[in-house]
């Protein structure tokens, strides 16, 4: 797999066009393209928190290390809270900041106690800085206790570096 997307270079009308330079300029962008850098985490029990700050969500974190500075994320999971009408509030952090800010990215109101809601979604993490990042899940709820659910069917990030 090619380590590196390589800008590809403008070519002019007759020039020769040598097998090492296509390999270097065609081939190793297209399995650059079909072999991005990945990573996944997964759990597979519930965890919880009471917290009205953002707080990591427990073995949800991706470590991954990026030649460009995009990559794109994807959350899927269900949580809910205990206590009627809380807010459970998610977000990603990409080692520099939170990407939603003080609001969070994905936020939820609990209508009644117990009940869980679908977590599930896809953001775009730009300016990423090339080499090793590490993006986390974090949490926070409004009152009372938070539960993201993952015995019955596990809670996942997926990071996939796009540029």
């Amino acid at each position: 797999m090619a380590e590196i997307w390589i800008t590809p270079k403008t070519w002019a009308v007759d020039t020769i066009l040598p097998a090492a330079d296509l390999n270097l300029q065609m081939r190793n962008n297209f399995e650059w393209l079909k072999n991005p850098v990945t990573g996944v985490a997964a759990i597979t029990t519930d965890i919880t928190t009471s917290s009205t700050t953002f707080v990591d969500a427990t073995g949800l974190s991706v470590t991954l290390t990026t030649v460009g500075d995009t990559v794109l994320a994807a959350v899927t999971m269900s949580a809910g809270t205990t206590t009627v009408s809380a807010q459970l509030t998610v977000d990603l952090h990409d080692g520099a900041g939170r990407q939603g800010g003080s609001e969070g990215l994905v936020s939820h109101l609990t209508p009644s106690s117990g009940l869980e809601s679908n977590f599930s979604f896809v953001y775009l993490i730009t300016g990423l800085t090339p080499g090793s990042n590490t993006i986390k899940v974090q949490w926070r709820v409004s009152t009372g206790t938070g539960t993201i659910h993952a015995t019955n069917q596990s809670a996942t990030l997926r990071i996939m570096e796009i540029g």
